[in-house]
């Protein structure tokens, strides 16, 4: 089994087909990978939501039931980029509105002096 990729098995004539359960796991690492989570991020979602690791026992895991959960949870990781976002933009415009002030501030001291 070592040297079968996850997400397939070998079948009776020893050919590669679709593992059941496996498959389902790629297929979503794939699709939290397009929702713009990295590895670490879906590993945690899948230890979080105790999804199996090759090897261990499938018997009673209702893959299903876990997708609701682990795509709310894949949510609220983006959201909280985008927070994280919208926090570094409003303070780099706090910091440009703050050098914009202090430049007009001195151009007005300036055009000051210069009438004097």
């Amino acid at each position: 089994m070592k040297d079968v990729p996850f997400g397939y098995e070998l079948n009776e004539e020893g050919k590669l087909v679709a593992h059941p359960f496996e498959s389902k796991v790629v297929k979503l690492n794939f699709t939290l990978s397009q929702f713009g989570l990295n590895e670490e991020e879906i590993v945690g979602l899948f230890t979080k939501h105790s999804l199996p690791r090759r090897g261990q026992n499938y018997d009673g895991f209702v893959f299903e039931d876990k997708l609701y959960d682990i795509f709310l949870d894949a949510h609220r990781l983006q959201m909280d980029k985008v927070e994280e976002l919208a926090i570094g933009i409003r303070e780099g415009l706090e910091q440009n509105k703050n050098r914009l002030v202090n430049q007009h501030i001195s151009d007005l001291l300036n055009m000051v002096e210069l009438n004097r």
